[in-house]
């Protein structure tokens, strides 16, 4: 099934230091015009509990266009690129979903189950 173009990816960096990250993300926000839902920062985690967690992650959402800029910025301030993907951009396919219509009916009057 093809999805038709990609318009927006997502990536995900982590840097060592929270302070970093956040830079980052200011940087990002201004540099490329997004908005506080498209980009965060949040603490990584780890799975092995008798180890405190490290690092941070920095999320976004960025346009097509602006992805591969992102990524220089991301790289050139310290962060390790963990993932980049591309999908379609969310506003534009929940627009579609919100225009669905109803599916027509043939007939107007509801039918009953014979006992």
């Amino acid at each position: 099934m093809d999805r038709g173009p990609m318009d927006v990816e997502r990536i995900g960096a982590r840097f060592d230091q929270r302070a970093q990250a956040i830079d980052v993300m200011l940087e990002l926000r201004r540099q490329f015009g997004l908005a506080a839902a498209e980009i965060a920062v949040r603490d990584l985690g780890s799975t092995a509990y008798e180890r405190p967690a490290s690092g941070t992650l920095l999320a976004g959402q960025f346009p097509a266009h602006a992805a591969e800029g992102a990524v220089r910025v991301i790289v050139a301030s310290g962060g390790t690129i963990l993932e980049r993907r591309a999908e379609p951009d969310p506003s534009r396919v929940l627009a579609v979903v919100a225009t669905l219509e109803p599916p027509e009916t043939s007939s107007r009057r509801s039918r009953r189950s014979r006992p």
